[in-house]
Order: C-alpha cells, then sequence, then structure tokens
C-alpha cells in the first residue's frame, strides 16, 4: 500500500517536522539545518508533485531559526516569497508558523531593529490579509 498527498511521509516531511520541533525547544542552529534539509528535498521532487503547505511552511521555520540565530537578512530573504502567497494560499498551517516569527521579531534582539521592524510589519500585514478564519 502507498500513500500519498497530505498523507505522504518520505524524508522531506520527516526533516520539516523536525525543524518545527528544533524551534519549539529554541534550537535555531539545528531548526535551521533541518528546514532547509527539508527545502533541498521537496526541491528533489517534480515540480507537480512539490507540496507548496509544506514548502512554505519550511521557509517560514527557516526564516524563524534565522531569527533564532540573530540573522536578520537571513529571515528576510527565506521570507520573500511566502509573504508574496497570495491569501487564498494562506493556510492555517502557514499562519501558525508566521505567527511564531511575528513573536521573534517582537523580542530582543528586534524590537529595537529598523529593518526587523519593519519585516514584522509585512509579517502582520501578510497575516491580517490572510483567509478569513486564520490567525491573526
Amino acid at each position: 500500500m502507498s500513500f500519498g498527498g497530505e498523507f505522504a511521509f518520505g524524508p522531506a516531511r520527516a526533516a520539516a517536522c523536525a525543524a518545527a520541533a528544533w524551534l519549539d525547544v529554541g534550537d535555531g542552529e539545528e531548526a535551521a539545518r533541518y528546514a532547509q534539509e527539508a527545502l533541498e528535498a521537496y526541491n528533489r521532487l517534480s515540480p507537480t508533485r512539490r507540496p507548496y503547505s509544506q514548502i512554505n511552511g519550511s521557509k517560514i521555520d527557516l526564516a524563524a531559526a534565522h531569527l533564532c540565530l540573530e540573522e536578520r537578512d537571513g529571515a528576510i530573504q527565506t521570507l520573500s516569497d511566502v509573504l508574496d502567497l497570495a491569501g487564498g494560499r494562506r493556510n492555517t498551517s502557514l499562519a501558525g508558523r508566521m505567527t511564531r516569527v511575528r513573536y521573534l521579531l517582537a523580542k530582543s534582539p528586534w524590537e529595537h531593529d529598523p529593518k526587523a521592524q519593519h519585516l514584522a510589519m509585512e509579517v502582520s500585514g501578510w497575516l491580517s490579509e490572510s483567509s478569513p478564519g486564520l490567525i491573526n
């Protein structure tokens, strides 16, 4: 028996889950490593098989890891594609992850960093423009 779609759990998804777990315990270095591993594995899939939600979730987690590691510019660069997602592509999972980024940007060392606060405004706008019923 083979499972696909939302039920597929290959190396890419395992790495993405590991990244999220490492973020939960505050280890930005491990989170970044696993998020990058997930993105590389997803990029090896054919374009028609790439799950946009998992890919964008991994990008958001990578950006959060960059913030944990005090790498503001890495977070900005990593989030650029995600911030451009159309409202209908912003699901609850992505909004929850983006909420973590907003939370991190409100803390030291970012709360007084102008570039980080600009990113925080973009993230807040992204969350407020998301589909109805998502986390705001």
